[in-house]
């Protein structure tokens, strides 16, 4: 005991004999956002590390200290305020007399608004609105109501210009409100006022005979979205009244006995509206020609070929379809009645859909469409392949993309192009959940096609996957032959640890079978070398070719032979 009173007397004398005294003052300021000039800041607290008493700036922001320094480390000191950022300072000092100044900034809290969003119904009573955004003016996040009404949304709020807020739903007018937040959080409910139902409009006219110009009476008026028909009085006048939801074209028939039937599709701009029908006895109008180039929105003007072109009437079975050739030019023939527009789609994979509506004005009419790009994170599906069942039944196979940009599903549509012709035609466009079709083929003649499959939403097409390519042949002794599949499977799958691949050949060949990932990387050489004709059993043990276990997950097993290959979905489940 009396060893260790000695050593804390030793220790102490020590300290003293080698400590110094270190004076340290300063300044504490800010700056002025719009002159950048300082501003003191009073009752700043001062922290040095080691020293048990905490100073405060005086008025002017100043402060001054004394430190008992040893000269075994550095002198820690921070500077805090409420409202501003802290700072710390670390001193090695060089002089009994050391200056430290402090530049702190004005600290930005973190805000929120919360509320509920409803409408009154017709008992007075508040029903929560379920699905409306909340949008904040400045702030690129929204949020969205649950099924109680309730929101709650975040952000930062520098206190010098009110804060907007709004409120939207498809069924509801859009409400907005502006004011200073007073307290954190605060609250904003909405009362939300549902938007009108169809507004009732009125079209009106005349219709007469087109080569005479004398009015048709009792010819007979009806539009789409009502039971309701009028007829034309003495005069060719008439009008009818009918609600309009906004969302579709108007669609306006008008029939006389002896007179050809005409059909007119617009989108109102008032609502009274003017339409006057001539009414001929000509059975057959003479067509019109559409032409023009279909081509890329970038810089290159790069024509397109094999978009696919089709021309009607709005909301109707299209009447008329082409291509575009290999220079991007097309032209179609249709038969139209010179009332109301033209509809023109144009789709091409990689690019984004065109829908336009145009009203022509001569027998051949040129209009140029111009595509834009998909952007290269819209992926299509990968790995599809395909084999035939039972001899008459097709059956494709694809994976889907590694990645989708978009928040909804994908729907795929599959492609196909048959025997000689040119373009790729749609079959059929197929469930998210699925990633493979089968149809049943009719059995004449030889027969040849090539497959391609690409997502497909809304205005929204990926280019093509790998292009399949399948056919069949009848000999001369009837007998039916598989002129690209050879017979190919997997059992089990999905497998842990090992599955076996079953390939069977008509004649002795050069096999190469590989693993990849679903990135298209290389993970397994199973083998390449020459196999016998018949049976062949192929086993995959899930090692790669550094004889590393691979992970659970879906690979794709590619098998090439006599210059084809096959693809088939391997999914390995531990």
């Amino acid at each position: 005991m009396k060893r260790l009173i000695l050593y804390i007397i030793f220790a102490t004398l020590i300290t003293f004999c080698f400590a110094e005294i270190i004076h340290i003052s300063g300044a504490v300021e800010t700056l002025d956002n719009s002159e950048y000039m300082p501003i003191p800041i009073e009752g700043a607290t001062i922290h040095i590390d080691n020293v048990e008493d905490d100073i405060l700036t005086n008025e002017n922001g100043h402060y001054e200290v004394d430190v008992n320094w040893i000269w075994n480390g550095p002198i820690v000191i921070t500077c805090s305020k409420q409202g501003f950022t802290t700072v710390t300072e670390t001193l090695f000092p060089s002089h009994p007399y050391e200056y430290v100044n402090f530049i702190l900034e004005v600290e930005i809290p973190t805000n929120q608004i919360i509320g509920n969003v409803f409408y009154v119904n017709d008992v007075n009573e508040n029903v929560p609105i379920q699905g409306a955004f909340i949008q904040i003016a400045g702030v690129e996040e929204c949020v969205e109501t649950d099924a109680t009404g309730n929101y709650s949304i975040e952000f930062v709020w520098n206190w010098d210009s009110a804060v907007v807020i709004c409120c939207e739903h498809i069924d509801y007018e859009t409400e907005t409100y502006s004011f200073f937040p007073d307290e954190n959080p605060a609250t904003v409910n909405f009362e939300m006022t549902p938007v009108p139902g169809p507004f009732t409009n009125m079209i009106y006219g005349y219709v007469s005979d087109v080569n005479s110009g004398n009015p048709i009476e009792n010819a007979l008026i009806s539009i789409n979205s009502t039971q309701e028909t009028e007829q034309t009085d003495s005069s060719g006048y008439y009008e009818i009244c009918f609600n309009w939801n906004w969302d579709s074209a108007v669609v306006i028939n008008c029939s006389y006995t002896g007179y050809e039937q005409q059909t007119i599709s617009l989108f109102p701009d008032d609502y009274e509206t003017q339409v006057d029908f001539y009414l001929s006895t000509q059975s057959s109008p003479e067509p019109i020609t559409i032409q023009g180039t279909v081509f890329c929105s970038d810089s290159s003007d790069q024509p397109i070929e094999g978009a696919v072109l089709t021309f009607g009437a709005p909301g109707e079975v299209p009447s008329s379809a082409t291509n575009s050739q290999a220079n991007g030019t097309y032209s179609a023939s249709l038969v139209w009645n010179w009332y109301g527009p033209i509809e023109i789609t144009c789709h091409v994979p990689g690019y984004y859909h065109r829908i336009i509506d145009y009203l022509p004005t001569d027998d051949i009419y040129n209009y140029d469409i111009c595509m834009q790009a998909l952007p290269a994170s819209f992926e299509p599906p990968i790995g599809l392949t395909g084999y035939l069942v039972n001899n008459d039944r097709v059956v494709l196979d694809w994976v889907e993309p590694t990645t989708w940009p978009l928040s909804y599903p994908l729907t795929y549509r599959v492609y196909i192009r048959e025997n000689d012709n040119q373009y790729f035609h749609p079959l059929e466009s197929i469930s998210y959940s699925e990633t493979t079709y089968d149809f049943t083929l009719s059995m004449t003649g030889d027969w040849e096609a090539d497959f391609a499959v690409t997502v497909f939403e809304d205005s929204t097409e990926t280019t093509f996957s790998n292009i399949f390519h399948i056919g069949y042949s009848i000999s001369t002794d009837d007998e039916f032959q598989i002129t690209v599949e050879p017979q190919l499977s997997v059992y089990p799958n999905p497998f842990n640890p090992t599955t076996t691949i079953k390939l069977d050949l008509l004649e002795d060949e050069q096999v190469k079978a590989n693993i990849y990932n679903i990135k298209g990387q290389l993970i397994k050489t199973l083998i390449n070398g020459r196999l016998d004709k018949g049976e062949n059993n192929i086993i995959w043990d899930g090692i790669d070719n550094n004889n590393q276990s691979v992970s659970s997950g879906v690979y794709l097993l590619k098998v090439e032979t006599h210059g084809r290959s096959y693809i088939r979905k391997l999914s390995l489940m531990k």
